[in-house]
């Protein structure tokens, strides 16, 4: 399940729960397009300690909805910070990043402490 929010702008704030589906990734593809709509720089912030590991077939989609945006988050992105309180989970996103064409700073945090500090 993914929670997604655009209302505290710069920020972006995602949450994502048990199991992510294509349609979770689709979603979040949306509320992306929505961020990026706006031609201002944000900061995703990402909470997925509540998120179980995503199958490969999830992380590919995952690399691919990221790698839609490669030219704008160029332009729009300053940083990704994932929290996440796994490192399976960390193992599992690292993968994902293989799949990337993208080099903006995406970090995975154990806390949304250390991710508010890091992203300021």
């Amino acid at each position: 399940m993914l929670f997604a929010k655009d209302t505290f702008f710069p920020l972006s704030l995602c949450a994502i729960a048990g199991e992510v589906t294509r349609d979770d990734v689709a979603a979040m593809g949306a509320h992306y397009d929505a961020m990026h709509a706006r031609g201002r720089r944000f900061v995703a912030f990402v909470d997925a300690r509540r998120s179980a590991v995503p199958s490969s077939e999830i992380r590919r989609a995952l690399a691919d909805m990221s790698n839609r945006f490669t030219e704008l988050s160029k332009k729009n992105s300053i940083c990704t910070v994932t929290i996440l309180d796994s490192k399976i989970l960390v193992g599992a996103m690292t993968a994902v990043r293989w799949f990337l064409k993208d080099e903006m700073e995406l970090r995975y945090l154990a806390s949304a402490t250390e991710g508010m500090r890091y992203a300021s």
